[in-house]
């Protein structure tokens, strides 16, 4: 007479308490009225019973003959004896696989007076979960991220993605709504400041699938505005406008290919630092190294040829294709171009056709 411990449903332990077991007996009954007075939910249905206790399924087995039959290994048995029946290992399973010396103080404190001796056996489930635990994070000391979208269908607001940031250590999440993939970043700076100024505490790791999405775009550091005292002297020895003017004239007459730049550095005309000054001079050796550079045509016939190519869905965000030709004369590169097509192509040959129609345009 005393309590045993079946491995029952999922490898959870299933306790019968106050039972008869003999152990060479093949079949025992088990009595559907005391798991009812211990709290337990049986229901029989379909040739199937079911064992449930609270929320947790104890244990769920078919119908065989004429009897509901549950074959279970008996994994340990406390019998007989009141004081196995008060074993440490029982009160360890009891406890939630509390270690020997907690026990050991609910002992001291009068907490279990049935047990007189602390001696708890070898435990196969606290050694195995022991040896895959990871060391505790501390609160945003892990922070994942993830951007999900474009979706097919905008929401009210105009929102085609949204970003999600997940504490490790309280699950908490964070949902953010976005019209643009761009504004990823500036989103983590915004979500960033916000839990620094609700709970003090700094975001030490974020992780991300590829962290593409939190690569500023802005302009370099070599680009920024003077801010010391060096930068401003500079400023004021060299004559930056009129270079700047210089090579926009140069631009616009005979060197488109240094348009881009001269974009760049004319953002700061008002305003210029030594980098930028730099970059003027850069220009400057560019065009003196490259002055002498021309095309030269052969004396063959002079035969206009274009070429053109499309990439089908070339673009992972926005699954547009990429058209791109060049064009030569007498077998010289006179133009070309690569972009992404204005509408999405639904097959290779649709793709082929919009990169000949730019082609022809040019």
């Amino acid at each position: 007479m005393g309590d045993i411990n079946l491995r029952a449903f999922a490898g959870t332990l299933w306790t019968l308490e106050d039972v008869k077991y003999i152990p060479g007996l093949k079949r025992m009954l088990i009595s559907v009225g005391m798991l009812d007075v211990q709290g337990y939910r049986v229901t029989f249905e379909d040739g199937q019973w079911k064992v449930v206790k609270g929320n947790l399924v104890v244990s769920h087995r078919w119908k065989k003959g004429t009897l509901y039959m549950v074959e279970l290994p008996a994994e340990e048995v406390n019998s007989v004896s009141g004081d196995v029946g008060h074993s440490s290992t029982l009160w360890h399973q009891k406890l939630g696989h509390m270690s020997e010396k907690g026990i050991k103080i609910l002992v001291s404190k009068g907490k279990i007076p049935e047990l007189k001796e602390v001696e708890v056996d070898f435990c196969k489930r606290v050694t195995f979960s022991k040896s895959g635990r990871m060391p505790k994070v501390e609160k945003l000391e892990l922070v994942h991220t993830n951007v999900y979208g474009p979706k097919l269908v905008s929401s009210l607001g105009g929102s085609q993605y949204y970003v999600t940031f997940i504490d490790d250590s309280t699950i908490k999440v964070w949902v953010y709504f976005l019209k643009q993939k761009s504004e990823v970043f500036n989103t983590f700076k915004k979500w960033k400041a916000a839990v620094k100024n609700e709970t003090g505490l700094k975001v030490k790791c974020l992780k991300s699938d590829n962290g593409g999405e939190y690569i500023s775009t802005h302009l370099g550091v070599h680009l920024h505005s003077p801010k010391t005292d060096e930068d401003k002297a500079t400023k004021a020895k060299v004559p930056y406008a009129s270079a700047v003017g210089s090579l926009m004239y140069a631009m616009v007459c005979t060197r488109p290919d240094i348009a881009y730049a001269v974009r760049v550095v004319s953002r700061f005309m008002s305003n210029p630092g030594k980098k930028h000054w730099e970059a003027i001079k850069w220009l400057l050796r560019y065009l003196k190294s490259t002055s002498k550079i021309a095309l030269c045509f052969s004396k063959n016939d002079v035969i206009l040829e274009g070429y053109s190519d499309a990439n089908l869905g070339g673009c992972s965000d926005t699954r547009k294709s990429t058209t791109g030709f060049v064009f030569t004369v007498g077998g010289i590169v006179v133009t070309w171009m690569s972009q992404l097509q204005k509408s999405i192509a639904l097959s290779t040959t649709e793709a082929e056709y919009m990169a000949i129609s730019e082609a022809v345009k040019k």
